[in-house]
Parts: C-alpha cells; structure tokens; sequence
C-alpha cells in the first residue's frame, strides 16, 4: 500500500474518531468495508456511521483506535 493511501485511509479513521461522517464521505470510498469483530463486514458509509453510533450509545466514554492498515486486494460486489 502506498504512504499516500495509508495517510488516506488514517485521515479517515481520525474523522470516525470525531463522528465526522461528512470528512469521511469527502474521503473514503463509498463502498468502504469495514470488518468489526462484533459485527463482521460492514459495507459502505451508511453501516459504518451506523456501527459508530450503536458503540457511542452503548459507552460514556468510548474511543476508537486504528492499530494496523492492511493492504487488500480483495474486490467486494
């Protein structure tokens, strides 16, 4: 994966930090898919605010934090 596309995808996990639905559909894919352990596969931005609200209603305090990227080539239809 390139820096310029791991810089992409941390400015956009850095908006989901701070419930910026806006930046991130500014920036992502709108066939993102994001795979939660609780969930599974989430596809597209819609699931994934969705998924964000669902974990900052259940928690006070919740905070998210990105720890690896992995490039895929994997193409999801």
């Amino acid at each position: 994966m390139s820096e310029e596309n791991v810089e992409g995808v941390r400015t956009i996990w850095a908006a989901y930090a701070r419930a910026d639905f806006d930046q991130i559909r500014a920036h992502a894919d709108p066939a993102v898919l994001m795979i939660t352990l609780e969930e599974g596969p989430l596809y597209g931005i819609e699931a994934v605010r969705k998924n964000h609200e669902r974990w900052w209603d259940a928690w006070e305090n919740s905070e998210t934090t990105l720890e690896e990227v992995v490039a895929s080539t994997t193409v999801c239809s």
